[in-house]
């Protein structure tokens, strides 16, 4: 098991997040991301309970997915949340 620590560095701990995030947007919710370090982060810190929930191009480097995936997911399943999960660089200033 991993621990993540909750220490104030003055940034935002994305495997805390993600942790959170699946914590509050509860077990019916389907979950698409972008290419890179998030797409781990989701696999790995996400916490999905119920099979085919997550919505990943799987490796294949498909730069832009997430949010189509979203809607696409939208469309197709009413009544269920959708979150995209995209990365976003942020500095200190």
């Amino acid at each position: 098991a991993i621990i993540l620590e909750e220490k104030d560095t003055g940034f935002v701990n994305p495997k805390l997040f993600v942790k959170r995030l699946s914590e509050k947007a509860g077990k019916k919710v389907y979950v698409s991301t972008e290419v890179g370090q998030n797409q781990l982060w989701v696999t790995n810190f996400y916490d999905f309970s119920d099979p085919r929930k997550f919505i990943t191009s799987a490796g294949f480097g498909t730069m832009g997915y997430g949010l189509p995936a979203a809607i696409g997911a939208s469309v197709a399943s009413k009544g269920i949340r959708k979150l995209s999960v995209s990365k976003v660089h942020l500095r200190k200033r």
